[in-house]
């Protein structure tokens, strides 16, 4: 098969392209004036276009023009009635406010004349009935109480009304408190409605409860003890007379009026102890009063007054004059020129041999003991514990720094390596008191109050670790004093 080369292809096409522009031209010649006339038809067409839109826009803004204002001629009169209507609806509606205001002025008049009248003819014995009336007056005349100017005549004379009642209401609470309670609640609801229950609350403090519960006494603890026994007797008392009543809002204020006058008595009667001078009855009187608190119903109108009942005794005081003069006796031994030793007796009975280490465990074991611990305080005697053996250990390197110096002078002529091995078998000994006392002491009482002690263990342990170091120490400097006293 022959294959046609390059060049006669390239021939080839160029023939095939002459005949097509010969056609071309051909084809144009003989359609020319078609083609003009064509052209000629779409100019005038796109001028009829033109003209038809624009003579659309112009109909269309014209009678959009004319309908809207033929709506306008024909709605005219119904707007002009409908602003009338309107005009005469806002007036109708401030005539009904007038009108309610009149009604409630009226309402609120014609209570006061009510309650009025029902003071001017107080039975002897209030009567439910009577306490019923006194209620629908309160409860028509608050509703508009809030509406009354200050310096109104009609806001004084409710106010003059409420005093009246806020007597007679207040006789009748502290009757039936000391009685069978059968009218508290409703003397209460009334005093609540009038916003005036503190005065049956100073009332009953000082009418009922202060008389009937204090009896004057020497001994400051067994008068307290009398009053705490004293206040739970009559919240019981006051439980069991009003049964299923004794709930809500009667038991919170009742409640919170024995407490009331708790606060006031501790602040008329036991100054002298809630801020110390008498360490011992401090104590006394503060577990009983801790005792009392935690024997106390838990409900939330009582925590805060609770606070205040525990607040009223000062803990601050009380610790500093527990630990003061214990902490000092401590500090004056301290230093190495105030070394001193133990007689045989106390050496056996502490297991010690320095005045300084007798004296710290001495504190240590007081602020714990069952006479001088309070729970609310155990954070600083724990923090007081950790001093005291830090300025055990300090005391210890004091005196080591001393004999390297040989600074021992004022050692009372006792020989610096057996002054040294003193304060090492105080140190391991009290140390090791000091953790039993926390396992067989300590421990128990922060686990009645719900702490971990793990995290207090690991301060001992890591005391134990201190006192180790040292010890070695210690050794190294004996061991060059003995060998040095030898070779003399």
């Amino acid at each position: 098969m022959n294959r046609a080369g390059l060049k006669q292809i390239q021939q080839d096409l160029r023939l095939y392209l002459k005949s097509v522009q010969h056609s071309m031209i051909e084809l144009i010649n003989d359609d020319y004036a078609d083609f003009v006339h064509l052209s000629s038809n779409l100019v005038s067409l796109q001028n009829a276009i033109d003209k038809i839109e624009s003579d659309m826009n112009v109909s269309a803004s014209n009678s959009v023009s004319t309908i809207w204002a033929e709506f306008e001629s024909s709605t005219n009169d119904a707007v002009k009635t409908a602003e009338r209507v309107e005009s005469f609806c806002v007036e109708l509606s401030h005539n009904r406010l007038s009108q309610v205001e009149l009604r409630h002025r009226i309402s609120f008049l014609s209570a006061l004349q009510r309650l009025s009248d029902l003071m001017k003819s107080i039975p002897q014995t209030l009567s439910f009935l009577w306490l019923e009336k006194v209620s629908s007056c309160l409860v028509d005349a608050s509703s508009y109480k809030e509406d009354l100017a200050k310096d109104s005549r009609e806001y004084k004379m409710f106010t003059k009304l409420l005093e009246r009642l806020e007597t007679v209401l207040c006789d009748e609470g502290v009757r039936s408190a000391s009685g069978d309670c059968a009218s508290l609640p409703h003397v209460l609801s009334l005093l609540t409605l009038a916003d005036c229950t503190e005065s049956l609350t100073a009332r009953l403090v000082s009418d009922l409860i202060y008389p009937r519960l204090v009896r004057p006494s020497k001994d400051h603890f067994e008068m307290l003890k009398a009053v705490f026994a004293g206040v739970k007797e009559m919240r019981t008392k006051w439980s069991d007379l009003l049964g299923s009543k004794y709930s809500g809002s009667i038991q919170a204020f009742l409640e919170q009026t024995l407490l009331t006058f708790l606060l006031t008595f501790i602040d008329k009667c036991m100054g002298t102890v809630a801020v110390p001078s008498n360490t011992s009855l401090f104590h006394r009187c503060f577990t009983a009063m801790q005792d009392f608190i935690d024997n106390w119903p838990s409900h939330a109108h009582s925590r805060t007054m609770l606070k205040a009942v525990r607040d009223k005794f000062n803990l601050v005081v009380y610790f500093k004059l527990v630990t003061h003069k214990l902490v000092r006796q401590v500090d004056s031994e301290m230093t190495p020129e105030s070394l001193k030793f133990l007689d045989e007796e106390l050496q056996r009975k502490d297991g010690l041999l320095c005045a300084v280490s007798s004296s710290i465990l001495k504190t240590v074991e007081t602020v714990w003991s069952e006479d001088v611990f309070l729970y609310p305080i155990a954070d600083k005697l724990w923090d007081l514990t950790l001093r005291l053996l830090g300025k055990h250990l300090a005391w210890a390197r004091a005196l080591l720094e001393a004999a390297k110096r040989k600074e021992t002078s004022g050692w009372g002529g006792v020989e610096p390596w057996r002054a040294l091995l003193a304060a090492r078998c105080d140190l391991q000994n009290l140390h090791s008191k000091i953790f039993d006392m926390a396992l067989e002491e300590l421990w128990p009482k922060l686990g009645d109050m719900g702490i971990d002690t793990s995290l207090f263990g690991q301060c001992l342990t890591r005391f134990g670790i201190l006192v180790n170091e040292e010890c070695t120490k210690i050794d190294e400097e004996i061991s060059t004093l003995v060998s040095s006293a030898l070779s003399k």
